[in-house]
Order: C-alpha cells, then sequence, then structure tokens
C-alpha cells in the first residue's frame, strides 16, 4: 500500500514538473508569462534537476515504474537543461545582452549542403499578424505563364530537435507544415510534411535536411500559404527551409 502511494505521489509531482518544464518552453518562445513568473518557473525547475528527487524519479521511469502514457520529458538529461539555457537566452536578450539566440529556432548544421545561407519559417499563433500568403508570384508584365510548385529542403529548428531528443514527443504525437498552392486566390492543391511523427508505432524525426516532394499540388500556382500543425499546442511554430523549387516559364508583355 505504502509503495503505491508512493508511485501516486511520484507521479503527480513528475506531472507538475513537466508542467512547468512546458509553460517555461511556451513564454520562452511566445511569451505570455510575466518575468517573475518565468523566473519563479525557471528557478523551480532548475532545484529539482538539481536534487536527489530528480535523480528517484529517473531512476523510477528507467525501471518502467511509471505509466507509460505519462509525459516525462522533464525525466530527460536534456529536457530541463535545454529549455534553461533557452530561457538563459531569452532573458539576455530582454536586458540588452549579447546572446545567440538564434541557436534555438535555427537547425544548427548550416544550409542544405551545408550552405551558409537558408532560410526559417514562424508561424505567429495569431492569424491576424500572419500575410495572406506567405510567398507570391508576380506576373503582372506576363502575358501567359505557368508555375508549378517543385519542393523544398526542410528541416527541425534545434529546439524540436532537443525535444525529439529529449523524449518529449510522446505516441499520437506530430509536427508537420502543409503547404497550399493557389491561383487568383483559389486554393490548386496541398501538400504536408511530417518534420515529427508518432502516429505509428515509432518515433520518426528529421534529423537533417530533408527532401519535400510538392508534387501533390499539380495546378498552376501564383501564391504559397503555409500552416504548421501539431498535436501540442504549447509548441513554438517554426520550421527551417532551403532550395526553394519551381518550375515558370512566362511570355513578356511587348
Amino acid at each position: 500500500m505504502e509503495d503505491k502511494k508512493q508511485l501516486k505521489q511520484q507521479i503527480e509531482r513528475i506531472a507538475y514538473y513537466e508542467s512547468l518544464l512546458e509553460r517555461l518552453q511556451r513564454a520562452v518562445f511566445d511569451g505570455g508569462e510575466s518575468p517573475d513568473a518565468v523566473c519563479s518557473i525557471a528557478q523551480a525547475l532548475g532545484a529539482y534537476y538539481e536534487s536527489a528527487t530528480w535523480k528517484e524519479d529517473f531512476a523510477a521511469d528507467e525501471a518502467g515504474l511509471l505509466p507509460p502514457e505519462l509525459r516525462r520529458g522533464v525525466l530527460s538529461e536534456d529536457g530541463i537543461y535545454n529549455a534553461l539555457e533557452a530561457y538563459r537566452e531569452a532573458e539576455s536578450i530582454r536586458n540588452g545582452g549579447e546572446h545567440d539566440s538564434m541557436k534555438v529556432i535555427l537547425c544548427g548544421k548550416g544550409g542544405s549542403g551545408r550552405s551558409v545561407v537558408y532560410s526559417y519559417f514562424y508561424q505567429n499563433p495569431n492569424p491576424s499578424f500572419m500575410p495572406e500568403y506567405d510567398i507570391r508570384f508576380n506576373f503582372a508584365n506576363a502575358t501567359t505563364y505557368t508555375c508549378f510548385l517543385k519542393g523544398a529542403a526542410v528541416n527541425n529548428t534545434a529546439h524540436i530537435a532537443s525535444l525529439v531528443a529529449s523524449g518529449y514527443f510522446m505516441p499520437g504525437d506530430y509536427y508537420k507544415v502543409v503547404a497550399t498552392g493557389y491561383n487568383q486566390g483559389k486554393p490548386v492543391g496541398t501538400s504536408e510534411f511530417y518534420l515529427v511523427d508518432y502516429t505509428g508505432n515509432e518515433l520518426k524525426a528529421v534529423s537533417d535536411w530533408a527532401v519535400w516532394k510538392m508534387d501533390s499540388i499539380t495546378g498552376i500556382v501564383d501564391a504559397v500559404k503555409f500552416d504548421i500543425q501539431s498535436s501540442r499546442a504549447e509548441l513554438p511554430l517554426y520550421f527551417c527551409m532551403d532550395n526553394f523549387t519551381v518550375d515558370i516559364s512566362f511570355e513578356r508583355k511587348s
């Protein structure tokens, strides 16, 4: 009976600190918490991570004593550490100090083919802050044109990659990007790419630049809209992209 009571308390404690970890991750990227509240969360997580209690909880997880549905990214060796590092970077930015803030956003490996330049996409949770289209092609000076999407190289951010490594994602979770092609304001097709996919029996996650073929969008396009979708509402919505490729032909007005 005492063992069951202790395990119940352990599960409740892990769930509590897991909620703090998710609050800290969300606050670092999207705000929503006062600086004092975020500081308190970071201090609580740091104290837990350095305590004997964390080691006991970690040992229970290693021994298979915890229920499989329990979210426990907080028990990974990198989960709390990476979140605290991201918090320190954000605090450095807020206080005007020097920082390396982009390391949590970018993929950390350079562009596709190890090029220096590539892009990252951020989707604001508030749609009113996003443009109507994310990519537009201007054919105002063309009499006729065709524009077909071919694809792009995509990658996870360093932050998502660290969450994958920490065991943050659970069965049923996913993190994907959906591209919709438009022509004169009307959708002509969609294509989706899973950056993290745990909807099956095993966790699959992009860990290096991968080719996203958009051949399911078969119509002529003049605009593209991206939509990042995830089973975890607290995650910041970023992905890295390089070598965005289209097949264009047109005739100029005389």
